[in-house]
Protein backbone atom coordinates (compact mmCIF):
# COMPACT_ATOMS: atom_id res chain seq x y z
CA UNK A 1 0.00 0.00 0.00
CA UNK A 2 3.16 2.42 -0.37
CA UNK A 3 2.87 5.12 2.07
CA UNK A 4 -0.68 5.19 3.04
CA UNK A 5 0.47 1.73 4.80
CA UNK A 6 3.67 2.97 5.97
CA UNK A 7 2.39 5.96 7.63
CA UNK A 8 -0.33 3.46 9.55
CA UNK A 9 2.61 0.86 10.55
CA UNK A 10 4.85 4.19 11.97
CA UNK A 11 1.83 5.35 13.77
CA UNK A 12 1.24 2.11 15.32
CA UNK A 13 -2.90 2.10 14.51
CA UNK A 14 -4.45 -0.73 16.54
CA UNK A 15 -8.04 -1.86 15.62
CA UNK A 16 -10.06 -2.84 18.51
CA UNK A 17 -11.16 -6.90 18.05
CA UNK A 18 -15.29 -5.57 18.54
CA UNK A 19 -18.14 -5.26 16.07
CA UNK A 20 -17.30 -1.67 15.70
CA UNK A 21 -15.19 -2.12 12.49
CA UNK A 22 -15.03 -4.50 9.54
CA UNK A 23 -11.64 -5.87 10.11
CA UNK A 24 -13.51 -6.23 14.16
CA UNK A 25 -16.35 -8.10 12.81
CA UNK A 26 -14.44 -10.46 10.93
CA UNK A 27 -12.04 -11.14 13.81
CA UNK A 28 -14.74 -11.19 16.24
CA UNK A 29 -17.12 -14.04 14.02
CA UNK A 30 -13.91 -15.45 12.14
CA UNK A 31 -15.92 -15.14 9.10
CA UNK A 32 -15.41 -13.87 5.66
CA UNK A 33 -16.69 -10.34 4.73
CA UNK A 34 -16.99 -8.94 1.49
CA UNK A 35 -18.13 -5.17 0.84
CA UNK A 36 -19.04 -5.00 -2.60
CA UNK A 37 -19.44 -1.32 -2.83
CA UNK A 38 -17.81 0.68 -0.20
CA UNK A 39 -19.66 3.98 -2.08
CA UNK A 40 -22.84 2.93 -0.73
CA UNK A 41 -21.70 2.72 2.94
CA UNK A 42 -23.65 5.08 5.35
CA UNK A 43 -21.85 4.42 8.49
CA UNK A 44 -18.09 3.20 7.35
CA UNK A 45 -16.05 2.07 9.87
CA UNK A 46 -13.34 0.22 7.68
CA UNK A 47 -9.70 0.62 9.08
CA UNK A 48 -6.64 1.20 7.05
CA UNK A 49 -8.79 1.89 3.86
CA UNK A 50 -6.96 3.11 0.40
CA UNK A 51 -8.63 6.52 -0.48
CA UNK A 52 -9.42 5.15 -3.43
CA UNK A 53 -10.71 1.52 -2.54
CA UNK A 54 -14.44 0.65 -4.05
CA UNK A 55 -14.52 -3.24 -3.05
CA UNK A 56 -12.75 -5.35 -0.09
CA UNK A 57 -12.63 -8.52 1.15
CA UNK A 58 -11.49 -9.11 4.68
CA UNK A 59 -10.58 -12.87 5.20
CA UNK A 60 -9.89 -14.36 8.59
CA UNK A 61 -6.69 -16.44 9.53
CA UNK A 62 -7.53 -19.03 11.44
CA UNK A 63 -5.51 -22.30 12.35
CA UNK A 64 -7.63 -25.15 14.06
CA UNK A 65 -10.46 -22.22 15.54
CA UNK A 66 -7.57 -20.11 16.64
CA UNK A 67 -7.93 -16.35 15.24
CA UNK A 68 -4.26 -15.32 13.98
CA UNK A 69 -4.84 -12.35 11.62
CA UNK A 70 -6.77 -10.78 9.03
CA UNK A 71 -5.85 -10.76 5.11
CA UNK A 72 -7.49 -7.59 3.87
CA UNK A 73 -7.83 -7.21 -0.61
CA UNK A 74 -8.59 -4.16 -1.76
CA UNK A 75 -9.70 -3.05 -5.07
CA UNK A 76 -10.41 0.51 -7.05
CA UNK A 77 -13.53 -0.77 -8.93
CA UNK A 78 -17.21 -1.53 -7.18
CA UNK A 79 -18.13 -5.34 -7.62
CA UNK A 80 -14.46 -6.52 -8.63
CA UNK A 81 -14.41 -9.70 -6.88
CA UNK A 82 -16.16 -12.80 -8.16
CA UNK A 83 -17.02 -15.59 -6.61
CA UNK A 84 -14.13 -17.38 -7.86
CA UNK A 85 -11.92 -14.81 -7.04
CA UNK A 86 -13.06 -15.13 -3.12
CA UNK A 87 -12.63 -18.87 -3.23
CA UNK A 88 -9.02 -18.19 -4.59
CA UNK A 89 -8.28 -15.81 -1.42
CA UNK A 90 -9.74 -18.11 1.11
CA UNK A 91 -7.40 -21.02 0.27
CA UNK A 92 -4.58 -18.39 0.28
CA UNK A 93 -5.33 -17.10 3.52
CA UNK A 94 -5.91 -20.78 4.82
CA UNK A 95 -2.37 -21.59 3.38
CA UNK A 96 -1.10 -18.24 5.04
CA UNK A 97 -2.37 -19.52 8.63
CA UNK A 98 -1.12 -22.52 8.48
CA UNK A 99 2.58 -21.13 7.21
CA UNK A 100 2.15 -18.26 10.26
CA UNK A 101 1.37 -21.39 12.80
CA UNK A 102 4.44 -23.23 11.58
CA UNK A 103 6.70 -20.14 11.74
CA UNK A 104 5.51 -19.58 15.32
CA UNK A 105 5.87 -23.66 16.60
CA UNK A 106 9.47 -23.07 15.34
CA UNK A 107 9.82 -19.92 17.18
CA UNK A 108 8.11 -21.20 20.30
CA UNK A 109 10.60 -24.65 19.91
CA UNK A 110 13.69 -22.13 19.21
CA UNK A 111 12.49 -19.88 22.10
CA UNK A 112 12.30 -22.89 24.46
CA UNK A 113 15.96 -24.38 23.43
CA UNK A 114 17.76 -20.65 24.18
CA UNK A 115 15.47 -20.60 27.54
CA UNK A 116 16.90 -24.38 28.80
CA UNK A 117 20.46 -23.04 27.66
CA UNK A 118 19.90 -19.61 29.71
CA UNK A 119 18.40 -21.40 32.80
CA UNK A 120 21.79 -23.80 32.62
CA UNK A 121 23.87 -20.71 32.77
CA UNK A 122 21.86 -19.37 35.41
CA UNK A 123 22.36 -22.29 37.37
CA UNK A 124 25.77 -22.72 36.41
CA UNK A 125 26.80 -19.36 37.68
CA UNK A 126 24.99 -19.69 40.95
CA UNK A 127 26.38 -22.73 41.45
CA UNK A 128 29.22 -22.02 44.03
CA UNK A 129 28.79 -19.03 45.15
CA UNK A 130 26.15 -17.88 48.21
CA UNK A 131 27.33 -14.22 48.60
CA UNK A 132 24.47 -12.21 47.89
CA UNK A 133 26.22 -9.53 46.40
CA UNK A 134 28.52 -12.25 43.89
CA UNK A 135 24.90 -13.67 42.65
CA UNK A 136 23.05 -9.77 41.92
CA UNK A 137 26.39 -9.36 39.76
CA UNK A 138 26.43 -12.96 37.89
CA UNK A 139 22.61 -12.96 37.44
CA UNK A 140 22.44 -9.51 36.02
CA UNK A 141 25.55 -10.39 34.06
CA UNK A 142 23.97 -13.30 31.96
CA UNK A 143 20.60 -11.97 32.31
CA UNK A 144 22.00 -8.44 29.98
CA UNK A 145 24.32 -11.03 28.00
CA UNK A 146 21.50 -13.75 26.97
CA UNK A 147 18.13 -11.53 26.88
CA UNK A 148 19.42 -9.29 24.23
CA UNK A 149 18.70 -5.92 26.57
CA UNK A 150 20.66 -2.83 26.94
CA UNK A 151 20.57 -2.48 30.87
CA UNK A 152 19.50 -4.66 33.49
CA UNK A 153 19.17 -3.47 37.44
CA UNK A 154 18.51 -5.25 40.53
CA UNK A 155 17.16 -3.43 43.83
CA UNK A 156 16.36 -4.64 47.08
CA UNK A 157 13.52 -4.06 48.65
CA UNK A 158 14.08 -2.76 52.71
CA UNK A 159 11.22 -3.57 54.16
CA UNK A 160 11.66 -0.89 57.33
CA UNK A 161 12.02 1.90 55.09
CA UNK A 162 9.63 1.00 52.54
CA UNK A 163 12.04 1.49 49.88
CA UNK A 164 14.39 -0.16 47.06
CA UNK A 165 18.10 -0.01 46.48
CA UNK A 166 19.81 -0.60 43.24
CA UNK A 167 22.32 -3.44 44.07
CA UNK A 168 24.01 -4.10 40.76
CA UNK A 169 23.48 -2.41 37.18
CA UNK A 170 25.28 -3.62 33.73
CA UNK A 171 24.71 -1.95 30.55
CA UNK A 172 25.66 -3.57 27.17
CA UNK A 173 27.13 -1.55 24.71
CA UNK A 174 25.26 -1.44 21.27
CA UNK A 175 28.00 -1.48 18.94
CA UNK A 176 30.91 -3.83 20.76
CA UNK A 177 28.61 -5.71 22.89
CA UNK A 178 30.59 -5.15 25.94
CA UNK A 179 29.09 -5.33 28.97
CA UNK A 180 30.05 -2.68 31.70
CA UNK A 181 29.04 -2.76 35.21
CA UNK A 182 27.72 1.05 36.16
CA UNK A 183 28.38 2.69 39.60
CA UNK A 184 25.32 2.10 41.86
CA UNK A 185 27.37 3.96 45.32
CA UNK A 186 26.01 6.82 45.03
CA UNK A 187 22.44 6.08 44.19
CA UNK A 188 20.34 6.76 47.01
CA UNK A 189 17.62 4.46 48.35
CA UNK A 190 14.46 5.45 46.50
CA UNK A 191 11.03 5.26 48.88
CA UNK A 192 7.80 3.48 47.03
CA UNK A 193 5.94 6.04 47.46
CA UNK A 194 8.10 8.19 44.88
CA UNK A 195 7.30 4.82 42.17
CA UNK A 196 3.58 3.53 42.38
CA UNK A 197 3.76 1.34 39.89
CA UNK A 198 6.53 -0.51 41.33
CA UNK A 199 4.79 -0.78 44.92
CA UNK A 200 1.55 -1.99 42.91
CA UNK A 201 4.24 -4.65 40.95
CA UNK A 202 5.81 -5.64 44.94
CA UNK A 203 2.06 -5.94 45.89
CA UNK A 204 0.33 -8.16 43.17
CA UNK A 205 3.77 -10.36 41.87
CA UNK A 206 3.27 -9.37 38.35
CA UNK A 207 5.29 -7.27 35.47
CA UNK A 208 5.10 -4.33 34.36
CA UNK A 209 5.46 -3.01 31.25
CA UNK A 210 6.41 0.79 30.18
CA UNK A 211 6.85 2.12 26.74
CA UNK A 212 8.45 5.46 26.25
CA UNK A 213 5.35 6.84 24.36
CA UNK A 214 3.17 6.16 27.51
CA UNK A 215 1.44 9.17 28.88
CA UNK A 216 0.71 7.65 32.34
CA UNK A 217 4.15 6.52 33.06
CA UNK A 218 5.60 8.65 36.15
CA UNK A 219 8.57 11.02 36.02
CA UNK A 220 11.39 8.73 37.88
CA UNK A 221 10.76 6.09 35.59
CA UNK A 222 10.05 8.40 32.42
CA UNK A 223 14.01 9.47 33.38
CA UNK A 224 15.21 6.25 33.56
CA UNK A 225 14.12 5.29 29.98
CA UNK A 226 16.20 9.03 28.82
CA UNK A 227 19.06 8.44 30.70
CA UNK A 228 19.40 4.55 29.62
CA UNK A 229 18.28 5.88 25.55
CA UNK A 230 15.95 2.93 25.84
CA UNK A 231 12.12 2.87 24.23
CA UNK A 232 11.18 0.11 26.75
CA UNK A 233 11.75 -0.90 30.88
CA UNK A 234 10.36 -4.37 31.82
CA UNK A 235 10.10 -4.79 35.66
CA UNK A 236 9.73 -7.66 37.33
CA UNK A 237 9.21 -8.32 41.17
CA UNK A 238 11.52 -10.42 42.34
CA UNK A 239 9.53 -12.93 44.86
CA UNK A 240 10.74 -16.32 46.83
CA UNK A 241 7.37 -17.76 47.93
CA UNK A 242 5.54 -15.36 49.44
CA UNK A 243 8.17 -12.61 50.42
CA UNK A 244 8.99 -10.09 48.03
CA UNK A 245 13.04 -9.29 47.90
CA UNK A 246 13.39 -6.65 45.12
CA UNK A 247 12.79 -6.01 41.67
CA UNK A 248 14.73 -6.64 38.14
CA UNK A 249 14.54 -4.36 35.71
CA UNK A 250 15.28 -4.76 31.95
CA UNK A 251 15.64 -2.23 29.22
CA UNK A 252 15.79 -1.95 25.42
CA UNK A 253 16.49 0.27 23.06
CA UNK A 254 14.65 1.13 19.93
CA UNK A 255 16.88 -0.70 18.11
CA UNK A 256 16.11 -4.21 19.30
CA UNK A 257 13.15 -6.23 19.39
CA UNK A 258 10.39 -5.16 22.11
CA UNK A 259 9.96 -7.61 24.66
CA UNK A 260 7.10 -10.43 23.99
CA UNK A 261 5.25 -12.50 26.13
CA UNK A 262 7.85 -15.53 25.88
CA UNK A 263 10.72 -13.43 27.19
CA UNK A 264 8.20 -11.85 29.75
CA UNK A 265 7.11 -15.60 30.86
CA UNK A 266 10.88 -16.46 30.88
Amino acid sequence: TGKFGADRMAANEHVPIDENSHIGWTAVRKTLHHLKDTTVLTNDATHFQLPTTKSEVFIPLVFQNSLLGILNVQNPRPNAFSEQTITTLQIVANQLASGIENAELLDRQTQQLNDNETLFIVAEALANTQEIGEIYRRLALVITNQLNISHCAISSWQEKSNSFQTEILYAKHPQSGDIQPLPTTELAPLGLNQRQGTAQLLGSGDFILRHVDDSTMEQPEQQLLEQFGATEMLELPIVADESRLGVLELYRLESQPPFTRNTIRF
